[in-house]
């Protein structure tokens, strides 16, 4: 019975980590895509090359998704078979209203076609940098909350073996 809620607890939790990852990742994506944009490359080919990662060999979470939308509408041609469907699909995917708001600005811009969608790509990874200058300090603010009880345990730890010791030399002496 309780196996059941441990095993729902974990998956929630990593859903969370994974969308908490996802919205530390999205401004230098943002970014990587607003210079391949203002160098002139296509929409839809800046999305291959920014999925395709940053050249390290690791693959962050929303990278992975990315890449899973890439794949979803690049034919074997080069030829694109509706790219807005995919990144539709990767928005209801991740259900987050970061990666929501990218993929719609994306979509319009793809629709509509304007030229400043470098500009709206680099004000959106500012608040996404914003955001996850806003997200480290909660969790530095959770980690030392956590950090509280092994503190008192220690301090209890070391009180009671101050207060034995005096008892134990009161008793000697």
């Amino acid at each position: 019975f309780f196996s059941y809620y441990i095993f729902d607890y974990r998956i929630i939790k990593k859903a969370k980590d994974r969308r908490r990852q996802m919205r530390l990742e999205l401004a230098e994506i943002l970014e990587r895509m607003a210079v391949l944009l203002d160098a002139g490359v296509t929409l839809w080919n800046a999305a291959v090359i920014v999925s395709d990662g940053n050249g390290d060999g690791s693959v962050g979470a929303f990278e992975e998704e990315l890449r899973c939308a890439v794949r979803r509408f690049q034919g074997d041609s080069g030829y694109y078979y509706d790219p807005e469907a995919a990144f539709e699909e990767m928005a209801v995917k991740c259900s987050d209203s970061t990666v929501s708001t990218f993929v719609s600005l994306i979509v319009q811009n793809s629709r509509k076609g304007t030229d400043e969608l470098a500009e709206l790509l680099r004000i959106q990874a500012v608040n996404a940098r914003s955001e996850r200058r806003m997200l480290a300090k909660q969790l530095a603010e959770e980690a030392s909350t956590l950090m509280l009880l092994p503190s008192v345990l220690v301090l209890i730890a070391i009180i009671s073996g101050q207060a034995s010791a005096a008892i134990l030399h009161f008793f000697i002496a």
